[in-house]
């Protein structure tokens, strides 16, 4: 009995459009299966950890970042004490470091990526899809941490790279494309980060659907582009329509509902609206550190707005791959893919 109501919980979230209740029904087929499977096989047996690491992957999408990094610690613990330098323990160190990256730890998660791309070359090549997957989180970290050049470096091989490898459409390969794109833009380049982005958005929402999660990030990638490049109107509408969108497919207080919130605040230059936008990032339960990039973000935006100085200063830039940690598609709340 518990395991068809485990089943049936998770085939009825899976088959469904994410909204917050689906993902909270997929969250609870994910501890009853894994308590199943530990009771049945033990604990650390692979069927256990592979629920272990589901279910920190869906914590991650609903933005309950703390537990969902203790989860995949705990699971890189046993990876590392049974098979250190195989496949599944070098995705385990992906899985940590993409979340520490998202709760603000940029050092210990460039180390961590690193020292797993490393790994992966050496043993998978260098156009394995986990090296891939790893390359291209290792950018968005160095991105994170103001390494612009080389972030948009390795980011341009890792979108490239996808391309040549995956269908056109593929979300692994447009999140590498918004990922370049975002290091463009850091770097100055309005005009060929909008392209990029335009382009992701086309073609995520022919792929996915027009409210699909990785075409709602292309979506606010956008728009923060338009925002840094002066053309307001059109950033808000998107940012507007958006934001409407992520309250409805992840809900209002996800973390990255409030991050396009945020943005779009940016962009009307409301520090009133910007203010709330902080306070719900860094109080409970997100929580996030005053080193997170949109805790930097949005308060550098609000000192800009309480100084008065608009005028002689461009907009933030918006992104930080938008909707959930667009690392790999696999990782972006269903749907389709964000």
């Amino acid at each position: 009995a518990t395991l068809g109501v485990a089943l049936i919980s998770m085939a009825y979230a899976q088959s469904m459009g994410v909204t917050p209740r689906m993902d909270t029904l997929r969250l609870n087929g994910d501890v009853m299966m894994y308590r199943l499977a530990s009771n049945v096989a033990g604990a650390e047996s692979e069927t256990a950890l592979g629920f272990l690491k589901q279910w920190g992957g869906h914590l991650r999408q609903q933005g309950k970042l703390a537990e969902a990094e203790y989860v995949y610690d705990h699971v890189l613990k046993i990876r590392v004490a049974r098979a250190p330098g195989e496949p599944e323990t070098i995705d385990a160190m992906h899985a940590l470091g993409s979340v520490l990256r998202d709760r603000g730890n940029l050092a210990r998660a460039a180390d961590l990526l690193s020292e797993a791309l490393g790994v992966a070359q050496d043993r998978a090549g260098e156009r394995h899809p986990l090296t891939l997957k790893l390359l291209h989180e290792y950018a968005a970290t160095l991105l994170a941490q103001g390494h612009v050049d080389d972030a948009t470096g390795f980011a341009r091989d890792a979108y490239a790279r996808r391309g040549e490898e995956l269908k056109d459409g593929d979300a692994d390969t447009l999140a590498s494309q918004m990922l370049y794109a975002q290091g463009l833009q850091a770097q100055g380049f309005h005009a060929e980060a909008a392209a990029l982005f335009e382009g992701a958005l086309n073609a995520s929402a022919n792929a996915y659907g027009a409210r699909s999660p990785i075409a709602l990030s292309a979506q606010n990638n956008l728009a923060s582009c338009l925002a840094a490049a002066g053309e307001t109107e059109r950033a808000e509408r998107l940012f507007r329509e958006g934001l409407e969108s992520c309250k409805t497919v992840l809900g209002p207080e996800h973390v990255h509902t409030i991050n396009v919130e945020g943005n779009y605040a940016v962009a009307r230059r409301d520090a009133a609206a910007i203010g709330r936008v902080l306070d719900a990032l860094t109080k409970p339960p997100h929580s996030l550190p005053p080193v997170h990039p949109w805790v930097v973000k949005f308060g550098g935006a609000l000192r800009v707005q309480e100084t008065e100085a608009w005028g002689a200063k461009e907009l933030p830039a918006g992104g930080t791959e938008g909707l959930p940690p667009a690392g790999a598609a696999e990782e972006l709340p269903a749907a389709g893919a964000m």
